[in-house]
Parts: structure tokens; C-alpha cells; sequence
């Protein structure tokens, strides 16, 4: 993986994954990647970190009922707009 401080104009910068079980796929990801992780108190939220930098993020979604959401990826895309 390149390391990058700054980010052109429409290139991804961030990637967020969404999951119901954040233990199995911080597991997946670490032996794909070899990511390590800093999980937030909640356990809802890990920081994705690669040569002591941070890379991506993986959040839980609900999981039962009304509210069950279904997983997946979002890109963040840099952009020098600013308004």
C-alpha cells in the first residue's frame, strides 16, 4: 500500500466498511490486509491502521428487527471545493 499525504482532486481517500459483526471482520481484514485495530470504547467503530497510519474504518449496523440494515462499503472521494 502507497503512502499518501495528500490527496488530487477525485482520487479515494477513505474507505468505511459496514458490518453486523465487527469482531469477525476486523479478523478477516487483519489476516487479508494486515491491518491491526483500534477499536472505540462502544465497539462499534475500528480504525484500521497499516505501518502506524490510519487507512479505514469498519462500523457495526444493526442487526435484527425493523431496524436491520445490509452491509457495506463507503468511498470517500477528496475534493479541493471548497465552500
Amino acid at each position: 500500500m502507497s503512502k499518501r499525504d495528500v490527496y488530487p482532486h477525485g482520487v479515494p481517500h477513505w474507505t468505511t466498511c459496514l458490518v453486523r459483526d465487527i469482531d469477525q471482520a476486523t479478523k478477516f481484514y487483519g489476516q487479508v490486509f494486515g491491518w491491526s485495530f483500534k477499536v472505540n470504547p462502544d465497539g462499534d467503530y475500528a480504525e484500521a491502521t497499516l505501518r502506524g497510519r490510519t487507512v479505514a474504518g469498519i462500523g457495526t449496523l444493526a442487526s435484527a428487527g425493523a431496524n436491520a440494515q445490509p452491509g457495506g462499503h463507503g468511498t470517500g472521494i477528496h475534493s479541493d471545493c471548497r465552500r
